[in-house]
């Protein structure tokens, strides 16, 4: 299995690398990171200032089909597949597009994709604004307790009634996995972890 981490709207920071390393030594599985800047650690001072700026600059439809050039761009005989792509906050907005690619008139995705097994989506709140889609694969959708903006159990029941299709709340606010944000729990990182420790063991995962 090869891990395809999408991230959110602070790109790629060391927490998000080491998250990455922390996927890879429990599941001992080959990890790949992917983010809306290139690799370029810009060092957001703030959430806002990181919002702000991947509004103006990227978008999540821009966001997506920049992941679907990434994964195409990739040699696909040195991943190990299926792959599971992994998707935070804007991340998992872009990934929930490209699951439902073939559903989605809007955005044309017209790769050699490799293949991928599954989606999960965390705390993908632009979702919202494309929940008439549905995903052509196994797809987990694991949202936070509650969205100043929205009302996350009425996405959450939504998303959750299509098929191949799980999603659930978790007792945490949106950024808990990301050590940058200031809603980060440790109790809810370490139980996204022991998640991912089901899923090398078993291909299902508890989290």
């Amino acid at each position: 299995m090869t891990i395809v981490l999408v991230s959110d709207i602070f790109g790629r920071t060391p927490a998000f690398e080491a998250l990455a390393n922390s996927l890879a030594d429990i599941t001992g599985s080959q990890t790949v990171l992917f983010d809306p800047y290139q690799g370029e650690k810009l060092n957001f001072t703030d959430e806002q200032a990181a919002y702000q700026y991947f509004s103006q600059h990227i978008g999540v439809e821009t966001y997506a089909d920049m992941l679907v050039k990434f994964l195409t761009s990739l040699n696909q005989d040195e991943l190990a597949k299926p792959l599971t792509v992994l998707g935070f906050s804007v991340g998992a907005s872009a990934a929930w597009l490209l699951a439902c690619h073939s559903n989605n008139t809007g955005l044309l995705f017209d790769y050699n994709l490799p293949e991928i097994g599954r989606f999960i989506g965390i705390y993908g709140g632009q979702i919202r604004n494309y929940s008439a889609l549905a995903p052509d694969v196994e797809t987990r959708l694991i949202f936070p307790q509650s969205e100043s903006h929205f009302d996350v159990t009425a996405l959450t029941e939504k998303l959750a009634t299509k098929e191949n299709v799980t999603a659930y709340q978790v007792p945490y606010s949106h950024g808990y996995l990301n050590q940058c944000s200031t809603n980060f729990d440790s109790k809810g990182y370490q139980e996204f972890l022991s998640g991912f420790r089901c899923l090398s063991k078993t291909d299902k995962t508890s989290f």
